[in-house]
């Protein structure tokens, strides 16, 4: 791979190919009147200057999307001593908790890199919230009705416009992919933790380092299903100033 396409392919982790091909040839263009030094430097800060919203997306989700997940399953859990519950009620209510905690990580991740106008943002943030409130209070019957009505509205109107389905696609998608790549990446850590030393220090560290390797996949691929999916929510190659 030439060093030219290796340095695009950097740039498109951030943009649009497109767009990173466009910087690139205007960098390109200006590096032998400019150097080299400078043709690194300019790189460098456009790919902060863009590549800081990605990141962002990742720590939000990595930290708080988990922190949804784990307080949405643990206070449905603990609020099962207060009820009483059927098993229809305890499938209902693991299921919706669960699933809101997926779609926080979704949200949390979207809001950062895309903000709140977009479309994906918009219905990861709408099934969390109605999710949550369906599993805070799962034993009351008209809480759940209301909840599975508001779902059910939700996804119909996203249904009826091109971008609306498509930004269901992705949060559908990624929250589909989340609950394959979850359970293979904890049966995996404790698989391998039963070959390390006994220390809980090591064990933790496994686990830490499997959830943010998972969070880091999830989040690259919910960027890259929206970059394939919805089109004009990148900014512009030519906003990033390397003058």
């Amino acid at each position: 791979m030439r060093k030219a396409s290796v340095v695009e392919w950097m740039l498109a982790r951030v943009m649009t190919r497109a767009n990173a091909a466009s910087v690139i040839g205007d960098l390109e263009e200006a590096r032998g009147k400019k150097g080299e030094m400078w043709f690194w430097r300019s790189l460098f800060s456009i790919w902060l200057s863009c590549g800081w919203r990605p990141t962002g997306g990742y720590l939000v989700a990595a930290a708080g999307g988990g922190a949804f997940l784990g307080y949405f399953e643990s206070a449905f859990f603990s609020s099962m001593a207060l009820h009483d519950w059927t098993a229809a009620q305890r499938a209902w209510g693991s299921s919706i908790s669960l699933l809101s905690g997926l779609t926080a990580i979704v949200a949390g991740y979207c809001l950062a890199r895309f903000g709140v106008r977009d479309v994906v943002s918009r219905l990861a943030l709408g099934y969390t919230v109605v999710g949550a409130v369906a599993s805070t209070f799962w034993w009351r019957n008209e809480v759940v009705f209301a909840a599975v009505s508001i779902a059910a509205a939700i996804a119909i109107v996203s249904l009826l416009t091109r971008s609306g389905r498509r930004g269901f696609g992705v949060v559908a998608a990624v929250t589909a992919l989340q609950i394959l790549i979850w359970p293979i990446l904890l049966t995996l850590s404790v698989t391998a933790g039963k070959h390390l030393p006994h220390s809980a220090t090591a064990f933790v560290a496994l686990l830490s380092f499997s959830y943010l390797a998972g969070a880091g996949f999830v989040c690259a691929s919910c960027g890259w299903l929206h970059s394939q999916l919805i089109k004009g929510q990148e900014a512009p190659a030519k906003d990033a100033s390397f003058a």
